[in-house]
């Protein structure tokens, strides 16, 4: 959670991607879930992976499909992805990643490569 929210802080955008708790991961549908949120989401991601040595952090400890949760105080899952699915989807500009940059995208996607 460190490493994401420091990756959270150094990335400009406009929504606040900073991971409270372990279940309350910040995926963008839970940070207005719009355009710009998923956007946001995509540039905090690739930051993530660029920053020093996360990328590494994570293939090495295989926790690229480690479930990242978001529970709502009933308990109730609202979200249960991981970096892999959420690289895949930012990566593909699908759905509500339609709207991320290509280059985002692209960069994106050589990170996915890198996972499988």
């Amino acid at each position: 959670m460190n490493r994401w929210n420091t990756a959270a802080d150094a990335a400009v955008t406009a929504i606040d991607f900073n991971w409270p708790d372990c279940d309350q991961f910040p995926h963008p549908t839970f940070k207005g879930g719009s355009e710009e949120a998923y956007v946001d989401f995509a540039a905090v991601l690739l930051q993530f992976f660029q920053q020093g040595d996360d990328f590494a952090f994570l293939a090495k400890n295989e926790l690229f499909a480690t479930p990242l949760l978001y529970v709502f105080p009933s308990g109730q899952i609202g979200v249960d992805t991981s970096f892999e699915q959420l690289t895949a989807q930012a990566s593909s500009g699908s759905s509500l990643f339609a709207y991320v940059p290509s280059t985002t995208q692209a960069a994106l996607e050589a990170y996915l490569a890198k996972m499988n």
